[in-house]
């Protein structure tokens, strides 16, 4: 069996090469086909994190609520949750790139072993790792993701910010942006360089258009002063000028900036002109 769920991933990663993004549904389909799994399906979940919502696979499929279903507690217990049904044991296995939970698979086996468990596994995660490769080149999944119609500022928004969950043993940071489809300017940026994490939240003044270039601008100069090694001091001083150069004194930005150093603990951080943070033990 180990050997048989081996060669189902090895087929599925080589076919990936030259796959459309609009092919991986199906791809996958054949793939659990060759595990023995039908009613395969993949679910994304939405911008508001509520619902889970079907790739189109021909099938009529319904969005299934976080909060109220199997599929719903399998993404956010991040754990695989199993029922049984008339043609057999159904299978809902989160999909995750790292800790970014995507959404989740479903798909129904006529007995389930242990052995099965891990093969499944070792589907999904194959199939999130896909879908954001291949989700930078088409628009389907971004559409599929969409309950409401989306603003300007609120598509550039989201584009601007990194992936909204990051883990390892000695960190995890987490981020979301409401209102989902209207947010313009608020934004937030992270990176973890050898045992130092890099935080910033950023709160751009206004909420149209010109929010959101400003957000860009902000977290473009505070990208560009972290990778070129400077402190907390420097950055804050750096990312100022910048905003001042381009927009003078008619607009404004407030923000927190932060350095965590995750062997030590210790917590450096820098308000410019925001609320004060909120420390939750």
């Amino acid at each position: 069996m180990r050997d048989q769920g081996l060669e189902v991933l090895g087929h599925l990663l080589e076919a990936s090469h030259d796959l459309a993004p609009d092919q991986i549904v199906a791809a996958v389909a054949q793939a659990g086909r060759a595990l023995d799994a039908e009613d395969v399906a993949i679910y994304l979940v939405d911008y508001e994190q509520t619902v889970l919502v079907p790739l189109p696979d021909g099938t009529d499929r319904t969005p299934l609520e976080i909060d109220a279903t199997l599929a719903g507690r399998a993404f956010a217990a991040l754990a695989v949750q199993e029922t049984d049904t008339e043609s057999g044991r159904r299978l809902w296995l989160p999909l995750l790139d790292g800790a970014e939970r995507l959404g989740v698979l479903g798909l129904t086996l006529p007995g389930v072993d242990d052995a099965l468990r891990v093969q499944c596994a070792w589907l999904a995660t194959l199939i999130a790792e896909l879908l954001m490769t291949k989700g930078q080149y088409t628009d389907s999944y971004f559409l599929a993701r969409r309950r409401h119609p989306m603003s300007l500022a609120a598509e550039m928004q989201w584009q601007l910010l990194p992936p909204l969950t990051f883990v390892t043993p000695r960190v995890v940071i987490a981020g979301l942006l409401e209102p989902a489809y209207e947010v313009a300017g608020d934004a937030f940026d992270y990176a973890l360089n050898g045992d130092t994490a890099h935080l910033a939240v950023l709160d751009p003044v206004g909420h149209d258009l010109t929010a959101t270039v400003l957000a860009a601008v902000t977290v473009g100069s505070y990208r560009h002063s972290r990778r070129a090694g400077l402190g907390l001091a420097d950055t804050y001083a750096a990312v100022d000028q910048a905003i001042a150069t381009e927009f003078g004194g008619e607009r404004f930005v407030t923000g927190q900036l932060a350095q965590l150093d995750c062997v030590t603990g210790r917590l450096q951080w820098l308000n410019a002109g925001h609320p004060l943070p909120l420390l939750v033990r």
